[in-house]
């Protein structure tokens, strides 16, 4: 009984935040109520209070919980890279994504109102972005120093300094892509960036070395 209730329990909690994100994402923050979230689901303003601190509290878990689902329910669907090749079609994934997944949109929508937030919680979803982006950086300095080691890619670049090139750009376009400003047939586009990226990075030893080889 008690692990039932503890599965309700968890279960509740997520219909709050899903409720809490439809809601969010469609009203300005002064104009929503605890009443109303706790409407929308259909359970008292009390369970409500009992899973979250205020309205404050909510607005964060739902941001963070939506950031944590949708990078996991990405991963599982595109695969995390695990060497640098495979970054085209990471990047070329993420940026089809928010055409088909309306969840996306609504997490965008929801950013669109983040300076109605108080101070404190623009706060903590900044430290959240700068997290998630340092997150990413770290992951391609990782596939860069592989690159490097196996002699794909110039050792005398940074790879510091190109993850710290390559995630801003990828970051902005998937805004772009999110606002729909960028056009729906985007991937020649991509395309031509990773074309421009491997020529730039690529070392020109390595593929003389591996097309001897391959004669």
């Amino acid at each position: 009984m008690a692990r039932k209730t503890k599965e309700e329990a968890l279960e509740t909690r997520e219909r709050i935040l899903e409720a809490a994100l439809n809601i969010f994402a469609e009203k300005n923050y002064p104009d929503v109520s605890v009443t109303e979230i706790a409407d929308y689901v259909g359970v008292s303003k009390g369970a409500v209070y009992w899973h979250f601190k205020n309205k404050s509290d909510i607005l964060v878990r739902t941001i963070e919980s939506a950031c944590i689902k949708g990078e996991s329910d990405f991963i599982d669907i595109a695969g995390a890279p695990k060497f640098l090749a495979d970054l085209r079609s990471y990047y070329t994934d993420s940026l089809a994504r928010p055409l088909i997944d309306m969840r996306y949109k609504k997490i965008h929508q929801l950013m669109l109102h983040r300076y109605e937030w108080p101070e404190d919680v623009q706060n903590i979803v900044t430290d959240m972005m700068k997290a998630s982006m340092a997150k990413e950086r770290k992951m391609l300095e990782t596939l860069i120093l592989k690159a490097q080691e196996e002699g794909k890619i110039k050792k005398s670049v940074s790879s510091t300094v190109v993850a710290g090139l390559i995630a801003p750009i990828f970051d902005g376009l998937f805004i772009l892509r999110m606002s729909d400003f960028l056009p729906n047939d985007f991937s020649k586009e991509t395309e031509f960036l990773f074309d421009a990226l491997v020529r730039e990075l690529k070392d020109d030893d390595y593929n003389t070395k591996e097309n001897a080889h391959n004669i």
